[in-house]
């Protein structure tokens, strides 16, 4: 499976994740991150890679919807 058809796969997971980031604080948010990246480096080049690819799209959506939901 390449690197593409994995992300198409999980855009759902992808996105549940994101809806969550939004309502979390930064500090929260960057813990989360900081895991992940750790869990990520443990794993082989391609999963690594592609968990860091999944973070910043993540990111990036996060950035255009303002961060984290007013509350």
């Amino acid at each position: 499976m390449t690197e593409l058809e994995l992300f198409y796969r999980h855009v759902p997971d992808i996105a549940e994740m994101a809806c969550r980031l939004r309502g979390m604080t930064p500090d929260q948010r960057k813990e989360w991150k900081q895991k992940c990246l750790e869990y990520a480096d443990s794993l082989s080049p391609f999963a690594s890679g592609f968990i860091h690819k999944m973070l910043i799209v993540i990111d990036s959506y996060l950035e255009k919807e303002g961060g984290a939901q007013k509350q």
